[in-house]
């Protein structure tokens, strides 16, 4: 349920200037720890709603964490790295 939502966040959100990969990647995991404090106080009241955000979190950090980890090494590292993912 959250994975659209997230493809769309980050196709607009991933290579803007004002927000970039780090920028967003800070974003995503103080939300995430946001998310799970409320989920870890209210329970019940909040429990799907709040797992499907976590979910959603979860998804836009990877999808973020992907690309910017293939841009740090290079091509050789890369394809080995990648594969073993």
């Amino acid at each position: 349920m959250g994975e659209i939502p997230a493809v769309i966040i980050v196709f607009f959100t991933i290579d803007t200037l004002i927000l970039g990969r780090i920028t967003s990647l800070n974003i995503v995991t103080v939300a995430t720890i946001i998310v799970s404090i409320i989920i870890y106080y209210t329970r019940e009241n909040f429990l799907i709603l709040g797992v499907t955000i976590f979910k959603m979190m979860i998804r836009l950090y990877y999808l973020i964490y992907y690309p910017l980890a293939t841009e740090c090494y290079s091509t050789i590292y890369r394809a080995v790295g990648m594969s073993l993912v």
